[in-house]
């Protein structure tokens, strides 16, 4: 069944009381830890109940209860900026359930039925991914890194933001939801990639080799981060498991990286050779089998389809 939640940007996040010890005088004292969960970041709020009247009550709560918010605190509901997954009519004003049963929030997509967890690429649609990467690659100054050596620190960089514990844990997320958070994760960073390559000095045609190391890199990265998570005291203590298997990830981000540059196959000949020859090796069309509803293009139209680069 649904799982009705609400997520509404405010501009602060300070509440006049703790839920933990509400008040009689207190517009939120009628709520109880046991009724639902209520998240917040900065001036993000998410709330998430398994009953629509809990819900339809913290909306009522926070649009009538307090119509000019905390005023101590600045804090106030946006409905311009609420998202429910049901419809609500609270006094005056109307709110529609989502369109999908993702619901954002800071930068993450909960889903109201199953309560997997996606990172939110959302934000990027309709966008020149350039317009959001600083590059800087000049001539270096004497004794500063070189080029190439930026270049290639910087890549693994993008992935770390996406490969929060809560993506990829299978206690939270289904097998599959892990499996693709990790190759839209690699989508990602080979766009990023591309957006970096095109404004080094040297081409990727003039050495295929060394942007051909940068992509293993990233592979590589990504190893680390899943290892550095199981090995995570603070990980093992709320039972974090991660089933990706290491021939998945070599597998999901070699086709990642070569469904993006495939795009822009006059500058990647080699490198798409190469990643090509990986992904379609006979010892690994059992994998590649197994993995293919991951990389369907239908779960990934914004990285695919919605991003200019």
């Amino acid at each position: 069944s649904s799982v009705p939640s609400s997520s509404s940007s405010s501009s602060s996040t300070s509440s006049s009381s703790s839920p933990t010890n509400p008040t009689r005088s207190s517009p939120s004292s009628e709520f109880s830890l046991a009724d639902g969960l209520l998240v917040r970041w900065i001036d993000d709020w998410l709330y998430i109940s398994t009953d629509q009247r809990c819900c339809e009550r913290y909306l009522k709560t926070m649009q009538n209860d307090l119509p000019a918010g905390v005023p101590e605190y600045g804090c106030e509901l946006n409905p311009t900026k609420t998202r429910t997954n049901f419809t609500a009519k609270i006094g005056s004003q109307s709110y529609a359930a989502n369109s999908s049963d993702w619901i954002p929030w800071c930068g993450l997509l909960f889903n109201s039925r199953t309560f997997d967890v996606r990172s939110d690429y959302g934000r990027y649609a309709g966008t020149a991914i350039d317009e959001t990467v600083a590059v800087m690659y000049g001539v270096p100054k004497p004794g500063a890194p070189r080029v190439g050596d930026s270049f290639r620190r910087k890549l693994p960089q993008y992935l770390k933001p996406r490969c929060q514990p809560i993506l990829l844990d299978a206690q939270v997320n289904s097998v599959f939801t892990v499996h693709l958070n990790v190759y839209q994760a690699f989508l990602y960073c080979a766009i990023k990639f591309h957006a970096n390559a095109i404004a080094l000095p040297q081409p990727p045609p003039a050495n295929e080799r060394f942007f051909l190391d940068c992509v293993n890199d990233v592979l590589l990265y990504m190893h680390q981060i899943l290892e550095q998570l199981r090995r995570d005291p603070a990980s093992s203590a709320v039972g974090f498991r991660c089933p990706i298997t290491a021939a998945a990830v070599n597998w999901l981000g070699a086709h990642a990286f070569a469904t993006i540059l495939d795009r822009k196959q006059t500058r990647y000949r080699a490198i798409l050779h190469a990643l090509h020859h990986f992904c379609r090796a006979p010892h690994r069309q059992a994998l590649a089998t197994s993995l293919n509803s991951v990389v369907e293009p239908r779960h990934s139209t914004i990285l695919l389809n919605e991003i200019r680069y």
